[in-house]
């Protein structure tokens, strides 16, 4: 169910009544996300626990609801049943162990727009500002930055271009990683192999060499899965091909032709081919083993990108599967669909010695199946009381500990339940054949020709409806096989598959007679090395430098802790996670390299009314010295043009527009302060903002710089902040900037608490506002007031009287804002607006080009005086595209 998608912290494990101690796990914290998955985010000094290594859940919404975690740990379900009393809290409680309390993290939203990739790509693919030129050994040339270079391996003297004798590939995945710190896609095997010999004499590259290995380690771990399917299909084919003739005419010679269209009708050939047919089928179910056990293991090797998409791959091909399966019916049916009652009688006489010997085998095999069964329980049982007795001693030592070990004598104990449900069955069975064994031996000979007869005709007549089975299988596995609901179960299974193959390899002493016996059936040499790749068989002497004895662990190497860190390899870290954005800032702090400066120009009274909260002052090498030049005051900022235009598009144009700002490397600021635009620069740097530091005031202004410049994401993560700081001092103007930088969120935000708080329009700050935004205040007003009237009269008891809170507001005001908006109620335009200078406006096509132009002229007309004519506020202004700020470097530009 989507309503416990999200992350939930556990805030207290109520366990071992006998003890009060804290249990060490409190502060955990899982996510439950859509697709089915979920990941733990442990501390390093926390117990761990079995449930830690679950990655998959299922939600059972019986009456109660029951969350259900598996992964790898002895491919036990592990099994909460859950309690819910209210939207952000849930109580898991694990029969006979303990209950967990767990509340829901909400995440702000700033943290989605803070988790955005970062990588300088945009650069290396355009070129622009190129200060230096990488040629590959074909004479490919590569425009790059040095200051991208220096971010993103300072190691290395780029000037010796170190990459000149290398092919273009290599150069191209280098300075891939080196701007992005991920790697290209496609990228080919073999180019990844030449990078790990390119740079490894070069400082600076350990985590690109790694990113390397590790990228083609995984990759011969899916190439190896993907041989395993390969080799199953084949193997399919195969069988199919046995009882449709086309083997056995390779070898068959002409004289045979008629034999070979219904070779059913030669005794001895089908024997052949059913023998030949088990064999095959042995080896494919081995080959299924294999990849189960292998996905199950080593799939946290694989990042959650490979993981998904091999699991998709594996989805794909189940209809591929169905039609052979299809086929094979198919086959069957025509080879045996024709047989008249003699040639079933003439089969069933030939196949009764087979039969009398094949019951023999299984009723062998069940023997020595059951007997190893009584002797493991034996010793799992005795495992069982030495596990509690030290349960008992270690109890008083650590309570974590102590939990620990509870839920694993707990599993164990399901453990040993299973393996005695399952020496039940075997135990049933055993019974059962016994019983036919005697039945089937007593009959005469006539009779057992006949019982076998029978059962043959009863299989031809059923071999139909399998057929149509498997097509509506087959038809219905897109439409009802979700691929959520399909990744659920090819987890379970390959977990509960990966758990026998451990168990039967923990007991193969005991089972060995029995696994050597089957291989011998089988023999087969691919099977044999499903064994030992198993470890359910010893490899030969001679075998142990073969590829097949090191197979198991060729990816087992230390960077799987590095692989954790990786979510994808063609994908860029957050800016949390990135170097790239940790240098970035560090350059910007120190001022290396820099070649564009932003000077901040601030009258004294901006300066002292911004700068009261806690916004540090510009230090460093990066700021210079303020200068006051009369009322205003100049500061000085050192920046990177490469990295502000790719952060920024609006600095991007302006530095390439061939105007001042591109000949100076120099874009003045007005209506800020220098230490707010250095909050500013540090987020385009870092791609990072900690709003918990600055006040209401600041962020607005924060959002109004962002707004300015087109800095969509910093926009949204202070307009995300202001909203949980509205109260009943800056609703009002929360209100007004929010729809001043159309900020619609926080604009619903604030007219919804200013709705439900109607005694704030008392204030005179209300007047201060426009007059169509104090329309719609007002509006809003009277619309919830009307509506919890109507409702009051509807609904009996004082209970309902409470009804509307602000969440449940939100989707309504929503509605009414759009009404608003599309209705325009109150416009913007009044006649003397109009009337005023019409003759300038009668070029513009569209009246939103007319408010905007009217808007940019006069805060220009505010800040220059009434001393300048109209129409060079109109022409800077459109220069500008109606940009204040940006009119306003054209004006001081032109005439200074």
């Amino acid at each position: 169910m989507d309503d416990y998608c999200g992350t939930w912290r556990i805030v207290k494990c109520l366990a071992l009544h006998q003890s009060s101690e804290s249990t060490g796990i409190e502060g955990t914290e899982f996510t439950l996300d859509e697709s089915g998955d979920v990941s733990w985010k442990v501390s390093k000094d926390t117990e761990p626990m079995p449930f830690f290594s679950c990655e998959t859940y299922q939600l059972y919404s019986s009456d109660p609801h029951y969350l259900r975690f598996f992964g790898t740990f002895v491919g036990h379900v592990i099994e909460f049943e859950v309690q819910r009393s209210a939207d952000d809290t849930i109580q898991l409680t694990y029969d006979g162990w303990c209950i967990l309390q767990c509340e829901r993290v909400v995440s702000s939203n700033s943290k989605q727009f803070q988790s955005t990739p970062y990588s300088f790509l945009c650069a290396l693919e355009d070129g622009c500002f190129s200060d230096l030129v990488i040629t590959a050994n074909n004479g490919k040339q590569f425009k790059v930055h040095k200051t991208i270079l220096k971010l993103g391996n300072p190691e290395v003297d780029w000037a010796t271009d170190p990459f000149s004798d290398q092919p273009e590939e290599v150069v191209h995945c280098v300075l891939y990683y080196l701007y992005s710190e991920c790697l290209p896609h496609p990228l080919e095997d073999e180019t990844a192999r030449n990078c790990l010999t390119a740079t490894s004499e070069l400082p600076g590259f350990e985590r690109f060499r790694d990113l390397c290995q590790l990228y083609l380690k995984n990759n011969a771990l899916l190439e190896q899965i993907l041989n395993l399917v390969q080799d199953i299909h084949s193997i399919g084919d195969l069988v199919i091909d046995y009882f449709s003739g086309d083997v056995l005419s390779c070898s068959s010679t002409s004289s045979d032709s008629d034999d070979e269209i219904n070779f059913a009708n030669n005794p001895s050939k089908l024997r052949y081919i059913i023998i030949q047919a088990l064999r095959e089928s042995a080896v494919a179910g081995g080959k299924i083993l294999v990849l189960c056990d292998l996905f199950s293991k080593r799939k946290n090797e694989l990042c959650r990108a490979e993981r998904h998409d091999l699991i998709e791959y594996l989805k794909n091909r189940l209809p591929d599967f169905m039609k052979q399966l299809y086929r094979l019916l198919e086959v069957i049916k025509i080879s045996f669909g024709n047989l008249t009652p003699a040639q079933r009688m003439d089969i069933a006489a030939y196949f009764v010695s087979d039969l009398e010997h094949a019951l023999d085998v299984v009723f062998e095999f069940i023997t020595e199946i059951k007997t190893a069964l009584e002797q493991i329980i034996n010793a799992s049982s005795s495992r069982k009381d030495k596990n509690s007795a030290t349960f008992g001693e270690k109890f008083k030592g650590s309570v974590g500990q102590a939990l620990g070990k509870s839920l694993k004598n707990a599993l164990h104990m399901k453990e040993l339940m299973k393996l005695r449900s399952f020496h039940e069955r075997v135990l049933g069975s055993f019974m059962n054949l016994m019983h036919k064994k005697e039945v089937f031996s007593d009959m005469s000979v006539v009779n057992k020709n006949r019982s076998v007869a029978k059962n043959l005709e009863q299989f031809i007549n059923e071999i139909p409806m399998f057929m149509l089975r498997t097509k509506e299988l087959t038809d219905a596995l897109d439409v009802k096989l979700t691929f959520k609901d399909w990744k659920y179960w090819f987890k379970l299974v390959t977990s509960k598959m990966a758990w026998f193959i451990s168990r039967l390899a923990c007991h193969r002493e005991t089972l060995g007679t029995i696994i050597n016996q089957i291989d011998n059936l089988v023999s087969r040499e691919q099977f044999t090395r499903c064994l030992i790749q198993l470890n359910l068989v010893e490899p030969p002497v001679t075998a142990a430098s073969s590829p097949s004895s090191s197979v198991k662990s060729p990816m087992r190497s230390s960077n799987c802790s590095m692989c954790s860190e990786v979510k994808s390899f063609h994908e860029s870290p957050v800016a949390l996670d990135s170097r790239l954005a940790k240098n970035a800032v560090v350059f910007l702090k120190n001022g290396l390299d820099a070649d564009m400066s932003f000077e901040i120009v601030s009258t004294s009274q901006e300066s002292n009314g911004k700068t009261s909260g806690a916004l540090p002052s510009p230090k460093g090498a990066h700021a210079a010295i303020p200068v006051e030049n009369g009322e205003s005051q100049h500061v000085t900022i050192k920046a990177h043009c490469i990295v502000i235009t790719s952060r920024c598009d609006w600095f991007r144009k302006a530095l390439l527009s061939g105007m001042i700002e591109s000949i100076h490397k120099k874009i003045v600021i007005h209506d800020t302060t220098s230490q707010l635009f250095l909050i500013f620069l540090e987020y385009l740097y870092g791609g990072q903002v900690d709003t918990g530091q600055l006040s209401t005031e600041q962020l607005a202004d924060l959002m109004q710089l962002s707004d300015r410049y087109e800095v969509d994401c910093l926009k949204q993560i202070c307009e995300d902040s202001l909203k949980g700081l509205i109260d009943e001092d800056s609703a009002l103007f929360l209100l007004g900037i929010a729809d001043q930088f159309n900020a619609r969120a926080l604009r619903s935000s604030a007219l919804e608490f200013i709705a439900l708080n109607k005694d704030i329009v008392k204030s005179e700050v209300f007047y201060d506002l426009p007059e169509d935004l104090q329309s719609e205040v007002e509006e809003m007003i009277t619309w919830v007031e009307l509506r919890n009237s109507q409702r009051s009269e509807e609904l009996s008891g004082p209970q309902f009287l409470n009804h509307d809170s602000p969440s449940s507001m939100s989707s309504s005001l929503l509605d009414i804002e759009e009404l608003f908006s599309a209705v325009n109620l109150s416009g913007k335009d009044t006649l003397e607006d109009r009337a005023s200078d019409s003759s300038s406006l009668e070029d513009l096509p569209l009246t939103q080009d007319s408010a905007q132009l009217e808007a940019c002229v006069a805060q220009l007309r505010d800040i220059v005086g009434d001393a300048v004519p109209r129409e060079e506020l109109v022409r800077v202004s459109l220069a500008a595209d109606y940009d204040a700020n940006r009119a306003l470097n054209f004006f001081f530009s032109h005439n200074t």
